[in-house]
């Protein structure tokens, strides 16, 4: 084996043994993705909270309208739109 040949080998064993930052560089590229996904979930999940609140609220001002107990409380236009 000459002297060339060892060198390659040695520079093939040295990349091969170094592994120092591979789980930093593997973490960059996954945390980015995982936190994209995390606060595309909470968002949506607080849609859908909002969603449910705003429906709970127009059913129970229209049932005070049909029912006829926002008449009888005497609320005008300001006091319901704040009612909702």
């Amino acid at each position: 084996m000459n002297a060339r040949q060892g060198q390659t080998a040695n520079r093939r064993a040295r990349r091969r043994g170094a592994r120092e930052g591979s789980a930093a560089i593997e973490f960059a590229m996954v945390a980015l993705p995982f936190c994209f996904m995390m606060f595309a979930v909470l968002e949506i999940g607080l849609v859908f909270v909002i969603d449910s609140v705003l429906e709970n609220a127009v059913i129970e001002t229209g049932r005070l309208v049909r029912t006829g107990r926002a008449q009888a409380q005497g609320l005008d236009a300001t006091t319901f739109k704040t009612s909702l």
